[in-house]
């Protein structure tokens, strides 16, 4: 083979090398991905499903002189709205509140797109699977495989023109679906009406307001609880505090890059009867509830996250003083 040939084909198996594709270019479709749900407007309905449930949501999304505002609306079952309008979440039941909270923290793949991607090849692979259609737009699959047990896999559907998110299903690390959302109409750059983002009237004197501050470099949360252990890679991305109690209620929300977890931790009146240690599990997000003595005051706290109940647990027994049980 003459040299200016093996030249080319030496090129061209550079090119297409299995390690080019399953590590560098997907990995740019996934930094695509986190500023495509920051930055674009767009409205569309979704599913959300998790073992035999489906939820079906409207969502509106704009930005305003750099400011993301967004409102998620529930179609079916008991209205609820989460309104978003830069750092402060709303979150909106106009019935009797039931959402508790450490569930009206964002979760889902709208999570995982506002961390943004960090170098996170040490805790995933990354690989690209068939091309397929979504809500009529062609999308390419991101396979996301964890190299531990301490979090989730997934399949990523990205729209091939920007980068959106269209689709995204969860898998446990057996490989089981754990959940599943997918866009079943999308409009992309739509022109989005101020009106579109606000709260409706009846629902907005019944909101549980956050803000989500984001930590800054050397930040730490002020919550009087800190997690001797994290997986490996997570680090505090944003702290809040709940404007509506006295004492508030902390949270701290951590993050690999890709998955996240929230640590919310609530003052318990001295003397009351508190709740055994427990768990819950809802699709892909898993809570796990203890108690403990802190400064010599009672607390309840819970771990709240896309992670395995295994890595919850870890987590929430991480945090030092536990109240001891007879």
């Amino acid at each position: 083979m003459p040299g200016r040939w093996r030249a080319a084909w030496g090129l061209l198996c550079l090119l297409v090398s299995p390690a080019l594709w399953s590590e560098q270019l997907p990995r740019e479709y996934l930094d695509q991905m986190s500023h495509s749900f920051r930055e674009l407007d767009y409205r569309g309905e979704f599913t959300y499903e998790f073992g035999s449930h489906m939820d079906t949501l409207s969502i509106v999304h704009a930005v305003r002189d750099g400011v993301e505002k967004e409102r998620l609306l529930y179609l079916n079952g008991n209205p609820r709205e989460i309104v978003r309008d830069g750092h402060e979440l709303s979150c909106i039941h106009p019935g009797d509140q039931i959402m508790r909270l450490g569930s009206t923290i964002a979760s889902g793949p709208f999570a995982r797109s506002f961390q943004g991607v960090r170098d996170i090849s040490e805790y995933y692979r990354f690989s690209f699977g068939e091309p397929t259609r979504v809500a009529g737009r062609w999308a390419r699959q991101i396979v996301v495989k964890p190299l531990d047990e301490y979090r989730y896999g997934f399949n990523l559907y990205l729209d091939q023109q920007t980068g959106l998110l269209l689709k995204s299903v969860t898998l446990s690390p057996a490989g089981t679906v754990l959940e599943r959302f997918q866009f079943t109409r999308i409009e992309i750059g739509a022109e989005i009406d101020d009106s579109e983002l606000q709260a409706s009237e009846v629902a907005s004197s019944h909101a549980i307001h956050h803000m989500l501050a984001q930590s800054h470099e050397g930040g730490v949360s002020q919550s009087v609880a800190v997690a001797a252990w994290l997986p490996p890679g997570f680090s505090l991305s944003a702290s809040s505090v709940h404007s509506g109690s006295e004492p508030p209620v902390h949270l701290s929300m951590y993050t690999d890059g890709f998955s996240t977890l929230t640590v919310v931790l609530e003052p318990a009146e001295p003397g009351a009867q508190l709740p055994d240690d427990g768990q819950a599990r809802r699709g892909a997000t898993v809570a796990y509830l203890r108690q403990l003595a802190l400064q010599g005051k009672p607390y309840l706290l819970t771990v709240v996250g896309e992670i395995p109940l295994e890595t919850a647990q870890k987590v929430a027994y991480s945090v030092a003083h536990s109240k001891e049980k007879g």
